[in-house]
Protein backbone atom coordinates (compact mmCIF):
# COMPACT_ATOMS: atom_id res chain seq x y z
CA UNK A 1 0.00 0.00 0.00
CA UNK A 2 1.52 3.69 -0.91
CA UNK A 3 0.37 6.32 1.36
CA UNK A 4 0.94 9.68 0.30
CA UNK A 5 2.76 12.07 2.19
CA UNK A 6 2.38 15.74 -0.05
CA UNK A 7 2.64 17.23 3.55
CA UNK A 8 6.23 16.16 4.15
CA UNK A 9 9.24 18.47 2.92
CA UNK A 10 10.57 17.14 -0.52
CA UNK A 11 13.52 15.98 0.03
CA UNK A 12 14.96 15.68 -3.56
CA UNK A 13 18.46 17.05 -4.33
CA UNK A 14 18.85 19.43 -7.43
CA UNK A 15 22.16 18.65 -8.43
CA UNK A 16 20.78 14.73 -8.62
CA UNK A 17 23.58 14.05 -6.36
CA UNK A 18 22.76 10.85 -3.66
CA UNK A 19 20.43 12.56 -1.08
CA UNK A 20 21.40 11.57 2.91
CA UNK A 21 18.87 11.59 5.13
CA UNK A 22 18.87 10.72 9.06
CA UNK A 23 16.75 8.64 10.95
CA UNK A 24 16.21 8.13 14.84
CA UNK A 25 16.14 4.30 15.24
CA UNK A 26 15.50 4.47 18.86
CA UNK A 27 12.76 7.03 18.68
CA UNK A 28 11.24 5.05 15.91
CA UNK A 29 11.04 1.66 17.98
CA UNK A 30 9.90 3.77 20.84
CA UNK A 31 6.95 6.29 19.49
CA UNK A 32 5.59 3.24 16.76
CA UNK A 33 2.60 1.36 17.68
CA UNK A 34 4.78 -2.13 17.61
CA UNK A 35 7.31 -0.43 20.25
CA UNK A 36 4.96 0.98 22.81
CA UNK A 37 3.23 -2.73 22.62
CA UNK A 38 6.74 -4.26 23.49
CA UNK A 39 7.86 -1.73 26.15
CA UNK A 40 3.63 -2.38 27.85
CA UNK A 41 4.27 -6.12 27.15
CA UNK A 42 7.60 -5.85 29.24
CA UNK A 43 6.48 -3.43 31.58
CA UNK A 44 3.38 -5.83 32.38
CA UNK A 45 5.71 -8.76 32.75
CA UNK A 46 8.29 -7.26 35.28
CA UNK A 47 5.38 -5.68 37.06
CA UNK A 48 4.18 -9.52 37.09
CA UNK A 49 7.48 -10.41 37.89
CA UNK A 50 8.22 -8.41 40.73
CA UNK A 51 5.10 -9.26 42.60
CA UNK A 52 6.01 -12.90 42.18
CA UNK A 53 9.40 -12.41 43.62
CA UNK A 54 8.35 -10.08 46.96
CA UNK A 55 5.23 -12.72 47.61
CA UNK A 56 8.49 -15.49 47.32
CA UNK A 57 10.53 -13.22 49.63
CA UNK A 58 7.67 -12.72 51.95
CA UNK A 59 7.24 -16.70 52.29
CA UNK A 60 11.01 -17.46 53.03
CA UNK A 61 11.18 -14.81 55.10
CA UNK A 62 8.58 -16.76 57.35
CA UNK A 63 10.01 -20.16 56.15
CA UNK A 64 13.55 -18.51 57.66
CA UNK A 65 11.88 -17.12 61.39
CA UNK A 66 9.95 -20.89 61.53
CA UNK A 67 13.62 -22.73 61.04
CA UNK A 68 15.34 -20.50 63.04
CA UNK A 69 12.95 -21.23 65.74
CA UNK A 70 13.39 -25.30 64.97
CA UNK A 71 16.89 -24.70 65.52
CA UNK A 72 16.29 -24.63 69.32
CA UNK A 73 14.02 -27.24 69.43
CA UNK A 74 15.71 -30.12 67.07
CA UNK A 75 19.24 -31.52 67.19
CA UNK A 76 22.07 -30.05 65.19
CA UNK A 77 22.19 -33.13 62.28
CA UNK A 78 18.73 -32.98 61.50
CA UNK A 79 18.79 -28.70 61.59
CA UNK A 80 22.16 -28.91 59.19
CA UNK A 81 19.76 -31.65 56.81
CA UNK A 82 16.91 -28.69 57.30
CA UNK A 83 19.09 -25.52 56.57
CA UNK A 84 20.70 -27.17 53.47
CA UNK A 85 17.47 -27.76 52.14
CA UNK A 86 16.02 -24.43 52.82
CA UNK A 87 19.18 -22.86 50.96
CA UNK A 88 18.82 -25.17 47.94
CA UNK A 89 15.25 -23.96 47.11
CA UNK A 90 16.53 -20.18 47.96
CA UNK A 91 18.94 -20.78 45.58
CA UNK A 92 16.46 -22.44 43.01
CA UNK A 93 14.40 -19.57 43.51
CA UNK A 94 16.96 -16.68 42.95
CA UNK A 95 18.12 -19.01 39.53
CA UNK A 96 14.67 -19.01 38.68
CA UNK A 97 14.08 -15.16 39.02
CA UNK A 98 17.47 -14.55 37.28
CA UNK A 99 16.19 -16.70 34.37
CA UNK A 100 13.13 -14.77 33.98
CA UNK A 101 14.26 -11.54 33.94
CA UNK A 102 16.99 -13.02 31.30
CA UNK A 103 14.30 -13.85 29.24
CA UNK A 104 12.44 -10.99 29.47
CA UNK A 105 15.29 -9.22 28.28
CA UNK A 106 16.03 -11.08 25.47
CA UNK A 107 12.23 -11.31 24.47
CA UNK A 108 12.23 -6.87 24.57
CA UNK A 109 15.61 -7.42 22.43
CA UNK A 110 14.11 -10.23 19.71
CA UNK A 111 10.91 -7.99 19.14
CA UNK A 112 12.85 -4.81 18.22
CA UNK A 113 15.97 -6.84 15.83
CA UNK A 114 11.87 -8.55 14.85
CA UNK A 115 10.43 -4.87 14.12
CA UNK A 116 13.60 -3.25 12.47
CA UNK A 117 13.65 -6.65 9.73
CA UNK A 118 10.20 -6.12 8.93
CA UNK A 119 9.65 -2.26 8.50
CA UNK A 120 13.17 -2.48 5.95
CA UNK A 121 11.10 -2.76 2.80
CA UNK A 122 8.79 0.52 4.31
CA UNK A 123 12.54 2.62 5.10
CA UNK A 124 13.27 1.23 1.18
CA UNK A 125 9.84 3.03 0.18
CA UNK A 126 10.37 6.36 2.01
CA UNK A 127 13.40 6.56 0.68
CA UNK A 128 12.91 5.92 -2.87
CA UNK A 129 9.71 8.73 -2.60
CA UNK A 130 11.95 11.21 -0.76
CA UNK A 131 15.26 10.12 -3.31
CA UNK A 132 17.20 9.21 -0.19
CA UNK A 133 20.37 7.29 -1.46
CA UNK A 134 21.80 6.33 1.98
CA UNK A 135 19.86 6.76 5.17
CA UNK A 136 21.86 6.91 8.76
CA UNK A 137 21.07 6.17 12.27
CA UNK A 138 20.68 10.18 13.70
CA UNK A 139 23.39 9.49 16.18
CA UNK A 140 26.36 9.23 12.97
CA UNK A 141 25.32 12.95 11.81
CA UNK A 142 26.74 16.04 13.52
CA UNK A 143 23.75 17.92 12.03
CA UNK A 144 21.02 16.47 9.63
CA UNK A 145 18.59 18.81 7.97
CA UNK A 146 16.90 15.52 6.83
CA UNK A 147 15.18 13.58 9.24
CA UNK A 148 12.52 11.32 8.43
CA UNK A 149 12.11 9.10 11.64
CA UNK A 150 8.28 10.98 11.79
CA UNK A 151 7.51 9.96 8.32
CA UNK A 152 8.78 6.80 9.46
CA UNK A 153 6.52 6.24 12.69
CA UNK A 154 3.71 7.05 10.50
CA UNK A 155 4.55 5.09 8.03
CA UNK A 156 5.22 2.06 9.87
CA UNK A 157 2.39 2.41 11.69
CA UNK A 158 -0.41 2.34 9.39
CA UNK A 159 1.56 -0.31 7.40
CA UNK A 160 2.02 -2.70 10.85
CA UNK A 161 0.54 -1.28 13.32
CA UNK A 162 1.62 -3.02 16.44
CA UNK A 163 3.16 -6.31 14.76
CA UNK A 164 1.71 -8.57 16.78
CA UNK A 165 0.92 -10.63 14.07
CA UNK A 166 3.10 -10.01 11.80
CA UNK A 167 5.86 -12.45 10.44
CA UNK A 168 9.69 -11.14 9.02
CA UNK A 169 8.47 -12.95 5.83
Amino acid sequence: MILSLSILPSFSDSNNNGVIATLDQERLFRSSLFGQRVFKDVSDESDMLLAQELLLQSQLETEESLLTAERKKIDTEKFKKLASAFDKKVQKIRAETTENRIKLGEYSENEQNRFFKIIIPVLIQLSDEFGITTLLDHRMAILSLRDITDAAIERVDKIIGDGKEMTED
